[in-house]
This record gives C-alpha cells, sequence and structure tokens, in this order.
C-alpha cells in the first residue's frame, strides 16, 4: 500500500448508522459525533424522540408510551442530561393502592407502613416466618420469600397476571423486580439516587438537544433488507421484529387510555399508582403533571395503562 493510501485511510472519519431517533439512538449518536464519527440516525416516524415524546392537553403533559422516570447515581451522564435539557427538582414516588380495605401504601414496602394496619399481626408472622433465601422455583414461590402471602397477594399477584397475562406461579423468579423488596428507613422515594428530575417540555427535548448537528432522515424505517452498506459500525435501537422483517420473539404491549380532569391540582395521591386488584382492568394509574410540576389550575390529564 502506498504511502498515501495510508495517510488517507489513517485520516478517514469512521462512519456509523443509526436506526432509531430514541433516547438510546440519540445517546449513541451523541457520543459518537463528539469522539470522531460521522453518524447518520434514520427514524420511521416524521420526527424523533421515540417513545420519550410527550403529548399535551390543553397545555398538560402527559406521556403516551407511559411514564419514563430519570434517575441517575452517575455525575457525568447527570452533567451530560443538565446540559441539554432543563430538569426540576421531582422525586418519583409511587403508592399502591391494596388490599381489602384499599390501603394507601408506598411501593416499595414500608415496614413502618405495615405496622399502622390492623393486618400487622398476621404480615409480621408471615415475614418472621420468611426462608433465609428466597425459593427461586418460580415467580411466586420468591415473591412469597420476600414480603409473606399477604403482601404477595395484596400487592403483587393481580398486578404481574394482568402485566404479562401467565399465573406467576408459571413465570421465571427471574422476572420479580428489583422492587420487590421491604424497606424499614423510612425513605418515600422510589428510587435512591442523587439526582432526579423531569424535563421542563417532555424528555423529547432532551433527545432533540442530543441530536442537534447532527445528520438525520426522518420518515425513513431501516430493516434488514435495506440497511446502507457503506458504514463501519450499526447500531439498531429499533424493535427487533420490525427491523428483522417478521415476529421473533412474544411480547405483550402497554395501551394507555387518557381521561382530562377539571380539577385544579393533582387528583391522584403520587404520580405512579398501582392498582394490583385483579378485578380492575388497568395495571397503574399516571399523572405526569405531578412530574412536570406545572401550577395548579387548568386540569390534569390521567393515564390508565
Amino acid at each position: 500500500m502506498c504511502l498515501v493510501s495510508r495517510l488517507r485511510r489513517a485520516v478517514r472519519r469512521r462512519s456509523c448508522i443509526i436506526a432509531g431517533a430514541g433516547i438510546t439512538g440519540a445517546a449513541a449518536a451523541w457520543w459518537l459525533s463528539r469522539h470522531g464519527w460521522d453518524v447518520v440516525v434514520y427514524e420511521a416516524n416524521p420526527v424523533a424522540g421515540g417513545q420519550l415524546n410527550a403529548a399535551f392537553t390543553g397545555g398538560i403533559p402527559h406521556e403516551p408510551s407511559g411514564a419514563h422516570i430519570y434517575h441517575t447515581a452517575n455525575e457525568e451522564v447527570h452533567q451530560i442530561v443538565r446540559d441539554n435539557c432543563w430538569l426540576n427538582e421531582y422525586r418519583h414516588r409511587v403508592v399502591t393502592i391494596c388490599g381489602p380495605r384499599n390501603y394507601q401504601l408506598t411501593w416499595p414496602l414500608q415496614v413502618g407502613e405495615l405496622m399502622e394496619l390492623e393486618e400487622w399481626p398476621v404480615i409480621r408472622e408471615e415475614l418472621n416466618s420468611r426462608p433465609e433465601v428466597p425459593d427461586r422455583t418460580n415467580f411466586e414461590t420468591y415473591a412469597v420469600g420476600v414480603i409473606g402471602k399477604t403482601l404477595y397477594e395484596w400487592t403483587t399477584y393481580g398486578y404481574t397476571l394482568k402485566q404479562w397475562g401467565v399465573e406467576p406461579a408459571l413465570l421465571s423468579s427471574s422476572f420479580a423486580p428489583k422492587r420487590l423488596v421491604l424497606r424499614d428507613d423510612g425513605v418515600r422515594d422510589m428510587f435512591r439516587d442523587p439526582f432526579q428530575g423531569w424535563a421542563e417540555g417532555g424528555w423529547g427535548t432532551l433527545v432533540g438537544n442530543l441530536l442537534s448537528g447532527i445528520s438525520m432522515r426522518l420518515g425513513k424505517e431501516l430493516n434488514l433488507s435495506n440497511l446502507p452498506g457503506s458504514a463501519d459500525a450499526y447500531i439498531i435501537t429499533a424493535p427487533l421484529d420490525a427491523f428483522l422483517g417478521h415476529q421473533a420473539l412474544p411480547w405483550r404491549g402497554v395501551k394507555t387510555e387518557f381521561s382530562y380532569e377539571p380539577s385544579g391540582g393533582a387528583v391522584l395521591p403520587a404520580a405512579v399508582v398501582n392498582e394490583p386488584h385483579a378485578d380492575i382492568p388497568y395495571t397503574r394509574r399516571v399523572e405526569t403533571r405531578q412530574m412536570s410540576q406545572m401550577p395548579l389550575g387548568a386540569g390534569t390529564v390521567v393515564g390508565y395503562e
């Protein structure tokens, strides 16, 4: 190889094609472009943002793809987010409506709240009888081993059945969420991470700013049959079934229905309220306005998932 060819190869910028302009594609594009890569992002929709895009009813934000909660303990990540959008001071809290008296309990469960319940003697006995190591035979045995039979039936059985459409005893214990814990520290925040908040204008603002100055092809869907063959690297953030052109994996989706509430203030006890009762058709309710911390008035919007 001649010297000129070697020099050209040495100085040639590497290229990357990214499928999907959601937060993953945007973050990858931002990082690569800052490290000398030529990046082109393809997005099937006419706008970037993916599932992070918010919608607005009368100026009130809600999230068609479900609640998106920001939390991190990584200072570098937090600085990147702050550099690309304005964050308020929202800290995420979740309440679960459960038990025969529709108790409003913090999720993850707090022992201090449980001690105030009429059923505490039974719950306490079950908690004291838990094995040292939860039985991982299936989801149900594991969950009961963590929070006891009564709390499992109150908070987890119906929620899991609605979420997955399968009896929990038929699910692997690996499906058990990390939030299935008992706390006794009085911290009501769901996450302990020091950095939290919600983006002014919605999280689509963050995605848009990360993609600022990056070449994009909006309204152009990439799949295995039309993938350009000229890049050094490819990052696929699109749904794999769509990218491969056939259904490769079983899946369940989430449908959210929204209701405008004319109330001047919040209508839910927290921004996210779990509804584990099996006879209630939705798994949770979400009031994004509490995350956005908009001034009171003009109503609110509640999403039913």
